[in-house]
C-alpha cells in the first residue's frame, strides 16, 4: 500500500465520508482541533518559558512542567485525533499539499524537543540543556503553527 493509497483509504472510512458530507460535523472537529491547539500552545509556553525562567521564577521549572504535563498530553491527543479526522475529510487535498509533510516534520521535531524539555527538567544539573531545548522547542512549535496555518492558503 502506497502513502497515497493510505490517504485515500482514510477518506473512504465512515468518519471521512461523514465529515466530507457534513459542514456542521467538520466545523465541530475543526473547532476541537483549534481548542486542542490552544491548550497545547498554553502548556508548551508555560513549560518552555518556565524552563527559560522567563515566567514563574519563584517556582521550580520542574514543578511548572509537571503542572502542565497532563494538559500537554491530553491536548496533544485531541489535536492528533482531530487532525487525522480533518485529513480524512479531504485526504487528497493534504496529500498533494507540499507544506503538509513539512508541517508533520516540524511537528515531530517540536514534539521531540518538548519531550526533551520535560525529561531534562527532572535531571539534576541539566538546567542549561533544558534551556537550550526549551528555546529550540519554542522555535519549532511556532514553525509548526505557521506551517499549519499556511496549509489552508495553498
Amino acid at each position: 500500500m502506497s502513502l497515497l493509497d493510505a490517504f485515500l483509504w482514510l477518506g473512504e472510512t465512515w468518519p471521512g465520508q461523514f465529515l466530507k458530507a457534513s459542514t456542521f460535523a467538520f466545523s465541530m472537529v475543526e473547532s476541537s482541533h483549534l481548542l486542542g491547539l490552544a491548550l497545547l500552545g498554553g502548556a508548551v509556553l508555560a513549560a518552555d518559558l518556565g524552563a527559560l525562567r522567563v515566567i514563574f521564577r519563584g517556582t521550580p521549572a520542574v514543578a511548572v512542567a509537571d503542572g502542565v504535563s497532563k494538559v500537554f498530553w491530553t491536548a496533544l491527543g485531541l489535536v492528533a485525533v482531530s487532525g487525522v479526522l480533518l485529513v480524512a475529510a479531504g485526504p487528497y487535498k493534504y496529500y498533494t499539499n507540499p507544506l503538509f509533510p513539512v508541517k508533520l516534520a516540524l511537528l515531530v521535531v517540536a514534539l521531540g524537543l518538548q519531550v526533551g524539555v520535560l525529561t531534562t527538567l527532572r535531571r539534576e544539573g541539566a538546567e542549561a540543556l533544558s534551556r537550550v531545548l526549551a528555546g529550540a522547542s519554542l522555535f519549532f512549535w511556532l514553525s509548526t503553527l505557521v506551517a499549519g496555518r499556511w496549509l489552508g492558503l495553498i
